[in-house]
């Protein structure tokens, strides 16, 4: 793969603020598909919202709703984006999961 993202890991512990505690980052290889077409997608609450990047991910990644994407920009500052939707694509032989596909 020859891109990469940083993900924030969401924390269910929170601090002595009632702030989720913060976690470490974690880096993963992907490929990035930016939707330069500004299609729309449905999200599980039934909303119609304009996505900004498709990113497939090999076997299955260990990312969740609650995590926060940072995307990287050609201006250095990445970008924090809230998971819109994660799709697990299947080997149509064996039934095993060989990719994952995040929506941000």
């Amino acid at each position: 793969m020859r891109d990469a993202i940083t993900i924030l890991p969401k924390s269910d512990e929170m601090d002595e603020y009632g702030q989720p505690k913060t976690m470490a980052p974690v880096v993963f290889a992907c490929f990035i598909s930016s939707n330069s077409a500004s299609k729309a997608i449905t999200t599980a609450a039934g909303e119609e919202v304009v996505y900004e990047a498709s990113i497939y991910f090999d076997g299955i990644a260990a990312i969740g709703y609650g995590d926060t994407v940072q995307l990287p920009s050609h201006t250095g500052q990445p970008s924090n984006k809230q998971i819109l939707s994660i799709n697990h694509k299947k080997d149509f032989f064996t039934g095993a999961i060989i990719m994952t596909k995040v929506v941000v």
